[in-house]
């Protein structure tokens, strides 16, 4: 019996787990796996207690989106709040050559150096920039 090579899709999904294995020590759990589609997979991690989920979305120019949305309690206008972290590089100076095209360790590394409050559910990311 031969064992057959992964692909692409299927490396790419196992480098998304590899590299925010972090989040399992702080309560985070897959909620949802998508490998199918043109584009690279996409992952999305939930925890229930600190009511946050990160969207990890790859597209098809093989570069990598980390979303992070967190649910409004009791708010009958907008159910969420959600926001990139792309979106935040500036604030915390991450080096312009770093920042196009950023490889999901970049991200990684960035959400384990900058954002872990946020991650954690101590604060929202409006509150950690006006710590910085």
């Amino acid at each position: 019996m031969k064992i057959e090579e992964l692909n692409d899709k299927e490396s790419s999904l196992i480098e998304i787990i590899r590299t925010f294995h972090f989040l399992h020590s702080v309560s985070y759990h897959e909620k949802e796996i998508t490998i199918e589609g043109r584009g690279n997979p996409s992952m999305v991690y939930h925890n229930w207690i600190a009511n946050r989920t990160i969207y990890i979305i790859g597209d098809e120019s093989s570069s990598w989106s980390i979303v992070v949305q967190r649910k409004k309690l009791f708010c009958f206008r907008k159910s969420s709040i959600i926001f990139d972290i792309s979106d935040y590089f500036d604030y915390f100076d991450l080096p312009k050559n770093k920042q196009l095209n950023c490889s999901l360790k970049t991200q990684a590394e960035f959400i384990q150096k900058n954002l872990m409050p946020v991650i954690r559910g101590e604060m929202w990311i409006d509150e950690l920039i006006k710590n910085v």
